[in-house]
């Protein structure tokens, strides 16, 4: 058996999507007889002592670092007389990835591994340039996707020409970053076969592995809520920023103006936090509900004819589509949305790209609930089969082996 140290830049939780694969990796690799350590930084003291006294029965040792973390501090931190040399200790240039660096972390790091004889070191993207210093130990990182791509990306679909162009640079700097960091990690885990060959054709030599991320088959059960099922869309997504709003304004513009014709009285619920102006401008429309933050995203995803997934940018695997797939729903997608969820089209899922076919998607299901029922029954099986974190943590044990 191994022991394995955590490196996070936020505590793991099964609710936040950057980090919830880490809290599920930690319970099942503890499941399978390995040692776990665990060291995270938060950004204030009120870090969820219910989320660490939930982790300690599956690590062994916790350490969380509190502190200031804004951007101001850490652009400060690179022109600080150490960080320079620590440049040239380590061999590496000024890269992106020096944001993420703060000197007390690294201490406080040095100090909590001392006398642990950790065989592999496990970091989220946010806290590798923590682990350049252990040569000696074997390590994984895991940046979920392409993340230069996903730049790439956003930056051809906003509409602002500000953000094209600060995406552009961000993208040649990401680029950057992934070429010269991700070369001195032992292993790079991504969630999609896009994701792997992307970094594959900026830097070959990268021993890169697709674990797609899980869904808690129990959490997201449809036989826990009652399907009210009221002539009603759905769309789950973080609601500030690009692309969201870009991929909500293709949606409402180009999809859902036809839809309405069809069915005058269907209700589009956006349901995530900090909604961006452009899309609480929508409110406006009668149909369209915006929730803002809510407790709990179960509810609407189980009472929704459709989950609809309209993403026209964006890379790796969504999570929401995997749990309204685990909710048992009709899920109608672009192809962004559905990838690296090996499902069949019209099976466990309906793929639609143009706004044409996603309307007549979407409208083919509102007038046929036997189809939605099939395609959600169809679609919890993939996920119970395929994407349970139960099945996800065997392969990350042989990976970690």
């Amino acid at each position: 058996m191994a022991t394995i140290l955590f490196l996070t830049h936020k505590i793991p939780d099964p609710t936040h999507s950057d980090v919830v694969s880490v809290y599920y990796f930690i319970k099942e690799l503890r499941s399978h007889g390995h040692m776990v350590y665990l060291f995270s930084v938060s950004p204030s003291q009120k870090h969820g002592n219910y989320l660490l006294n939930d982790l300690l029965n599956y690590c062994d040792e916790i350490k969380v670092i509190t502190g200031d973390y804004s951007l101001s501090k850490r652009v400060l931190y690179i022109f600080h007389p150490k960080f320079i040399l620590r440049h040239f200790k380590l061999k590496y240039p000024p890269v992106l990835l020096d944001l993420y660096y703060n000197p007390r972390v690294e201490e406080e790091l040095n100090k909590f591994v001392k006398d642990k004889n950790i065989d592999v070191i496990f970091a989220t993207r946010q806290m590798a340039i923590y682990t350049l210093g252990f040569n000696s130990i074997s390590k994984v990182i895991q940046p979920y996707d392409a993340v230069s791509e996903w730049h790439r990306q956003v930056s051809e679909v906003s509409a602002k020409i500000t953000l094209k162009i600060l995406y552009k640079i961000t993208t040649y700097l990401t680029r950057i970053y992934e070429k010269i960091i991700y070369p001195r990690f032992d292993k790079i885990l991504v969630v999609t076969t896009i994701d792997k060959k992307i970094l594959k054709q900026l830097t070959p030599e990268l021993n890169t592995f697709v674990l797609p991320n899980g869904v808690d088959i129990n959490y997201f059960n449809p036989s826990n809520f009652k399907n009210k099922d009221k002539c009603s869309l759905v769309f789950v997504s973080n609601m500030s920023g690009e692309p969201t709003v870009s991929n909500v304004l293709w949606f409402y513009r180009s999809v859902f103006q036809k839809i309405k014709k069809e069915f005058p009285k269907v209700k589009l619920y956006l349901v995530g936090k900090d909604p961006a102006p452009e899309i609480q401008a929508l409110r406006k429309d009668p149909n369209v509900i915006g929730t803002g933050t809510v407790k709990d995203v179960r509810p609407y995803i189980s009472s929704a004819s459709v989950v609809v997934i309209p993403m026209i940018a964006g890379t790796g695997i969504k999570n929401k589509t995997l749990e309204a797939l685990a909710m048992g729903k009709a899920v109608v997608s672009t192809h962004i949305g559905i990838q690296g969820i090996n499902g069949e089209n019209l099976k466990h899922f309906i793929v639609a790209d143009s706004p044409k076919h996603f309307s007549d998607a979407v409208i083919y299901l509102l007038h046929n609930p036997k189809i939605r029922k099939k395609l959600g029954y169809f679609a919890r099986k993939l996920i119970i089969q395929k994407y349970s974190w139960h099945e996800i943590g065997k392969k990350i044990n042989k990976i970690i082996h």
